[in-house]
C-alpha cells in the first residue's frame, strides 16, 4: 500500500468476503454461498493501489541463493528449502518453500547406474589376447592400474571396487565398471601380415 491507498469495505459483500448466489439445478432453484468475486474473499477493496504490486503487497524479484547438494545425489531427487519460496499476498502468513529437482547432466565418459559408473575400456586386440597392464582414469581424475587378463574378449566387464559414485550422503562408494571394447589396428604392413600368417598356422589360432 502507498500513502494514498485506502482500504474500503467491499460493497458487493458488505465486508463478509462471500456472497449469496441463486442458481438452478434439475429444474429447482438453489441458493449457495460463494467467494466474493469483487474482493476475492478479503472483504475489502483498495482505492489507489500501489502501482508496483497492484495492491497485493508483493512484487516479483529474482535472487541468487546458495544451496547445499549432498554427495551422491541422484537424478530426479528433490530438495526442500523452507521459507525460500513465494511470499503470501499482503504479507499475511509465512513464505512458501523452494523445491529443487535435480537434473543430472550426461558425462562424456561415464554412465551412472545406481552408484556404479559404467565406461568403455578400449584395449588393442593383441594386448587383450596376451594380457597387459594399463592405466585407467577415475571420475575424480585419479589414475589406477588395471590388469587385463589374457584372452579377454569383447564385452567383458572389469570391476574396480570403490571408484564409483558415493552412496547418498555417505563416504561409501559404488564401483567403476569397464566394458571391454577391442580396438583393431588401422592398417597392416608386410611384416604384420607375415607374423599373422605364422600365428594362423598355430593350432591355438585355427
Amino acid at each position: 500500500m502507498t500513502e494514498n491507498s485506502r482500504r474500503r469495505t467491499c460493497k458487493s459483500c458488505g465486508g463478509t468476503g462471500s456472497i449469496f448466489a441463486n442458481g438452478a439445478f434439475g429444474g429447482f432453484s438453489l441458493g449457495m454461498t460463494q467467494t466474493c468475486p469483487t474482493c476475492g474473499g478479503s472483504g475489502y477493496v483498495l482505492e489507489n493501489p500501489c502501482t508496483a504490486c497492484n495492491g497485493h503487497g508483493i512484487v516479483e524479484k529474482k535472487v541468487q541463493q546458495e544451496i547445499k547438494i549432498n554427495r551422491g545425489t541422484a537424478h530426479g531427487q528433490s530438495y526442500v528449502f523452507n521459507g525460500l519460496g513465494n511470499f503470501p499476498p499482503h504479507g499475511e502468513g509465512t513464505p512458501g518453500n523452494l523445491i529443487v529437482s535435480i537434473e543430472q547432466l550426461e558425462h562424456d565418459k561415464f554412465d551412472r547406474v545406481g552408484d556404479d559408473l559404467i565406461f568403455d575400456l578400449e584395449i588393442p586386440v593383441l594386448q587383450a589376447v596376451k594380457g597387459c597392464k594399463m592405466d585407467v582414469t577415475t571420475i575424480d581424475g585419479k589414475t589406477i592400474a588395471a590388469k587385463i587378463p589374457p584372452l579377454t574378449s569383447e564385452g567383458t566387464q572389469l570391476r574396480f571396487r570403490g571408484y564409483g559414485m558415493p552412496k547418498f550422503n555417505s563416504d561409501i562408494r559404488g564401483n567403476m565398471i569397464g566394458v571391454v571394447r577391442l580396438v583393431m589396428p588401422e592398417k597392416l604392413d608386410e611384416e604384420d601380415n607375415r607374423l599373422l600368417e605364422q600365428l594362423c598356422e598355430r593350432d591355438n589360432f585355427k
